[in-house]
């Protein structure tokens, strides 16, 4: 996770204490802890996590809360990873019937599973990593909320996941060894008896000097690896870094800082194919040449 996520020390020592209580309820106290982990030095993929990788009864429900862009879904990733388990997102945004959660019978018209059984038939695992995505948006219709809400405490719940009924499958399916993580942007619109079960996680917004380690050090590499170039081919100033990451007022996550980099690199890339001398530097004086026209200037 340190590789792949820069800060977020408080988030991810919240998340190896509840990994860590999982071994502990399934395993015992006298069962030896990892000595390596993935994240922070722990590595959740070990013979020593190995519970971690099959059932998930005793497993927290995260609720990562923030604003787009601050790392919830890719911390799911992560987490995933280092489970060796598959990953899946389901969007939850405005669903607008209970029965995309729930299915439809098969002797309807338009009969078919739900989201969640369609993700385990997608995975074709029933252990993975399910990340319900915008789940204070799943009720869509605010007449349709308490049924949402209900449905998802179905999903979510230990005591009840484990005879979890498919409309369409008609049949009980156990969910208990899925590993659930959900994203919200806000706890709007999100039942007290669901608040109950999860584990809220708060991502706050990361500051401009978190943004300019992200962008030098994760982003950028990325960039460059995947249109095959390195900095031997493009190298940006140092003077040039603020204009990329605050170039139109404040945004808490990464998102538009990552479409900045790469359409700068993309820019760049033309003029090396064009037959330009490389590397390709960027500086504040010629920074206005790597934007696109409708995306303005950048300082």
């Amino acid at each position: 996770m340190d590789s792949s996520h820069y800060g977020m020390e408080t988030i991810k020592e919240l998340i190896l204490d509840y990994l860590a209580t999982m071994q502990l309820q399934s395993k015992g106290v006298s069962s030896p802890m990892p000595t390596q982990v993935q994240m922070n030095g722990v590595d959740l993929a070990s013979e020593g996590m190995a519970v971690l990788k099959g059932s998930s009864a005793n497993a927290p429900v995260f609720l990562f809360v923030g604003l787009q862009g601050v790392g919830k879904t890719s911390i799911a990733k992560s987490i995933a990873s280092s489970m060796n388990r598959k990953f899946i997102r389901v969007s939850l945004g405005a669903i607008g019937d209970v029965r995309t959660l729930r299915g439809t019978p098969r002797y309807s018209i338009d009969g078919e599973p739900g989201q969640i059984i369609k993700a385990l038939i997608r995975c074709g695992t029933m252990n993975p990593v399910i990340l319900l995505d915008e789940i204070e948006k799943s009720s869509g219709n605010a007449g349709l909320l308490n049924d949402v809400m209900a449905t998802l405490l179905e999903i979510l719940d230990p005591e009840q996941n484990a005879t979890f009924v498919d409309h369409y499958i008609d049949y009980p399916v156990d969910l208990s060894n899925v590993f659930f993580i959900c994203t919200a942007n806000n706890l709007g619109g999100l039942s007290a008896a669901l608040l109950d079960r999860v584990e809220v996680i708060r991502f706050t917004s990361y500051s401009d000097e978190e943004k300019e380690v992200i962008a030098r050090q994760y982003i950028l590499p990325k960039v460059l690896e995947n249109l095959h170039l390195t900095t031997d081919h493009v190298k940006i100033e140092d003077d040039v870094w603020p204009l990329i990451i605050r170039p139109v007022g404040f945004d808490a996550g990464i998102r538009q800082l990552e479409r900045n980099i790469t359409t700068l690199v993309r820019s760049a890339a033309r003029r090396i194919i064009e037959g330009n001398q490389f590397p390709i530097v960027v500086n504040s004086s010629n920074l206005n040449e790597f934007v696109l026209p409708d995306q303005g200037p950048l300082s």
